[in-house]
């Protein structure tokens, strides 16, 4: 949050606003329908759904209920079951009461009374809700497969009413009830579910629109019935409807098929600008063990306590729906790991991620208190507890607005935006700005506000309240303060204020130095108070110097000017966005290290170059892909040279004048054949007679009438998969060598 910063002896400081404050809580009744249409496979389905929402509220202050509700038709009847009591969900221990509890839902059998009384199922939920506001939102999500239908309830018009009267009697409580969560703010969200031909959608409709209209936040979605027809996506319809009505986001469910004795992995993405989370599973059976890995690692998290700066709690390890929720989680792509054991069935499991961005803004305008008719620049910075936003993939998130209101003029909006074109400073740095001229019948109390909304953006906002300056005010001041985009720890941004003065008489001036990351030590390291002659203009020196013991991390850093007798009257406000980043290494920062990294990269590749050509002028005349083949009779008979590295292929003919004249390995110094290749890849051989011939592949050469000799050359085969180069047609078959032959080749 937000916090006074550190600043040299004698220099007071102003405490800032909280920044990125934890979550809004909420009180809502989950309304189960247990009527006797149910089928076993819509009941499961509520159960997780109501479990689903139950567990993944991520405020600590939150309180939540569950009843189911059909109907009472006979004496010892009730319509309605409180089958989970309001609990905080501040604790594991409560959160996981509420995972049990939801599996004391049921279907009810006639004997119980198993029609549908949404009357009293409302008038339970208000009741739970009760009338003090503790800064919570209040929310209703009902649950139906059916409509209203108390025909069998005596309760409703008399037990001499007929049912159309029951039903109308029913209906008109249903609209008082639905007036009174008007009037208090509650919300009603109802999900139908199974047939569609039996859901009443007008009544559905009708409750949602006579609920309260109050959002989350200006330009949340207001309440809406859903409809679904298939029973898995009871839980995710209602997780959706959930997210929309606390401002949170909810992610793509990711699902797949689990077997018996196997794991399988889901993934759910969480962008950089969320604070808080919840990752739901949907895996039907408590046997199934669930584990969670945080983005680019492989070591899961834990389900309690906290690490690397996350705090993390889990229930529903021992129920059909686990959830952890991860307070400050790593952004990125998760991975959900379930394990299931060898006697659990073969079944499809799912998981979702509901976030919310708890941000605080903040509001600072220049000059700080305008005269009626001059042109101001607003300032609005956004945070979260890790400081100030300035993510390109968090910023996309948001829209901003801003309004000026006050006494003499209607309220005027205005734009801002985070572009770097003027007035912003600079683009993508969390701070958003605008200009615009005060009205000219402005006559005193100003307040200028902002409010930053978007999918799973928490907003609150801290407005900027002044006073137009009054005539003849006779000091004016302005900050020049420019910090570059990012700044190293110990790193130093100097600027100053100028003072004029018209009054006559000396003046004394504060600069005060606030900021929001407590992580993010920054100082005022200029005197704090400077005194003005009565008449003229002056410079004042302003130091602000970031710590050098910082790790990285970003602050938004408000820097005023104030009357030293009287700190109410600010003269002047501007508002910066620091980034504090580690310095790159000194070999980095070096421009002659960066040119000695380069000439040795040079070396070194004209080093592998030399290598490789001369690998490859060596290679051009190597004779270990070459065939040597035998054209007797029309017959050929291939014999390969030896697989080693060679320049010189030696073989003889035996019995060349028999039918069976075939290619073999000289023995010991017999006169031999001597195969050779040039760089230019022509292929020669040195007859024993000392003739020499050029040959040509596959055309033989002829040695006598009968014989000639041809050759095939391996390097230009390209074997298939699963083939080898001595199963190529006309490569021949590895030499077979005997304990007399000439192993006396001329190797490279």
């Amino acid at each position: 949050m937000f916090v006074t910063l550190l600043v040299v002896p004698g220099v007071p400081v102003r405490a800032a606003p909280p920044a990125g404050a934890d979550p809004m809580p909420v009180r809502a009744v989950i309304l189960v329908d247990e009527s006797g249409s149910l089928t076993p496979e819509q009941l499961s389905a509520e159960k997780s759904a109501a479990a689903l929402i139950a567990q993944s509220e991520f405020a600590p202050e939150s309180e939540l209920a569950v009843v189911g509700f059909a109907s009472s038709n006979a004496p010892g009847q009730s319509p309605v079951d409180n089958v989970c009591p309001l609990t905080k969900v501040d604790s594991d221990l409560h959160r996981n009461s509420l995972a049990q509890c939801v599996q004391k839902l049921r279907r009810r059998e006639d004997s119980e009374g198993n029609d549908t009384d949404f009357a009293n199922a409302l008038n339970d939920a208000l009741s739970i809700i009760g009338t003090a506001d503790a800064g919570q939102q209040k929310m209703i999500f009902l649950l139906t497969d059916g409509a209203l239908d108390v025909g069998r309830s005596p309760s409703w018009g008399g037990p001499d009413a007929t049912p159309v009267e029951r039903n109308a009697a029913a209906r008109q409580a249903m609209n008082a009830s639905l007036q009174i969560a008007a009037d208090r703010g509650v919300q009603v969200w109802p999900l139908g579910f199974g047939d569609p031909s039996r859901i009443d959608k007008a009544q559905l409709d009708d409750f949602a629109a006579r609920g309260s209209k109050r959002t989350c936040a200006p330009d949340a979605p207001a309440p809406s019935a859903r409809l679904v027809n298939s029973d898995r996506d009871v839980a995710e319809q209602l997780f959706r409807a959930f997210g929309a009505a606390r401002c949170g986001n909810v992610g793509a469910l990711s699902s797949g098929w689990l077997n018996s004795g196997t794991s399988v992995e889901l993934t759910v993405d969480v962008p950089p600008i969320s604070t808080d989370g919840s990752i739901a599973v949907l895996k039907n059976d408590p046997r199934i063990s669930v584990s969670y890995f945080p983005p680019d690692s492989d070591t899961a998290a834990p389900k309690s306590g906290t690490r690397d700066g996350a705090t993390y709690s889990v229930s529903g390890e021992n129920s059909a729906v686990e959830v952890l929720r991860v307070r400050d989680p790593k952004p990125g792509r998760w991975r959900v790991r379930l394990t299931s054991g060898p006697d659990v069935p073969r079944q499809q499991v799912s998981a979702v991620v509901i976030w919310q961005a708890n941000v605080r803004s903040s509001v600072t305008v220049s000059p700080p208190s305008p005269p009626p008719g001059e042109s101001v620049t607003v300032a609005l910075t956004v945070a979260t507890r890790a400081g100030a936003v300035t993510e390109p993939g968090a910023l996309k998130f948001l829209r901003v607005r801003a309004k000026l209101s006050g006494d003499g003029f209607s309220p005027v909006e205005f734009a801002m935006a985070d572009d770097g074109k003027a007035p912003d400073a600079r683009a993508g740095d969390g701070q958003y700005t605008g200009t615009l001229s005060v009205p000219t019948t402005a006559t005193g109390a100003l307040e200028f506000s902002g409010a930053v909304s978007g999918d799973g953006i928490a907003d609150s906002t801290v407005p900027f309240r002044t006073r137009v300056r009054a005539p003849g005010q006779d000091l004016v001041a302005q900050l020049n303060l420019r910090p570059p985009a990012r700044l190293a720890p110990g790193e130093r941004v100097e600027g100053a204020v100028t003072v004029e003065n018209t009054s006559g008489r000396e003046h004394s001036v504060r600069v005060v130095l606030t900021a929001a990351n407590p992580d993010v030590v920054v100082t005022l390291a200029s005197p704090a108070t400077a005194v003005v002659p009565p008449s003229g203009q002056v410079k004042v020196p302003v130091v602000v110097a970031v710590g050098a013991e910082n790790r990285p991390g970003s602050t938004t850093v408000r820097v005023e000017v104030v009357d030293d007798a009287d700190p109410a009257v600010r003269y002047d406000v501007q508002q910066y966005t620091l980034v504090v980043e580690l310095p790159p290494p000194w070999w980095q920062r070096s421009p002659w290290w960066q040119l000695l990294v380069a000439a040795a990269v040079v070396v070194v590749l004209g080093v592998v170059s030399a290598v490789v050509w001369a690998v490859r002028r060596r290679r051009a005349v190597e004779v270990r892909d070459l065939v040597a083949v035998l054209h007797c009779d029309g017959a050929q008979r291939p014999f390969s040279a030896p697989r080693h590295a060679a320049r010189e292929f030696r073989f003889i003919i035996r019995d060349p004048r028999e039918r069976d004249a075939r290619i073999d390995h000289p023995v010991g110094a017999e006169p031999a054949y001597v195969m050779t290749r040039d760089r230019g890849g022509t292929v020669k051989v040195r007859t024993p007679d000392g003739v020499r011939l050029t040959l040509r592949e596959g055309a033989p050469e002829m040695l006598d009438e009968r014989l000639g000799l041809s050759y095939r050359d391996g390097r230009a085969a390209v074997p298939g998969p699963g083939v080898s180069d001595f199963d190529m047609p006309g490569i021949g078959v590895p030499p077979q060598r005997t304990e007399n032959s000439d192993s006396s080749y001329n190797q490279i």
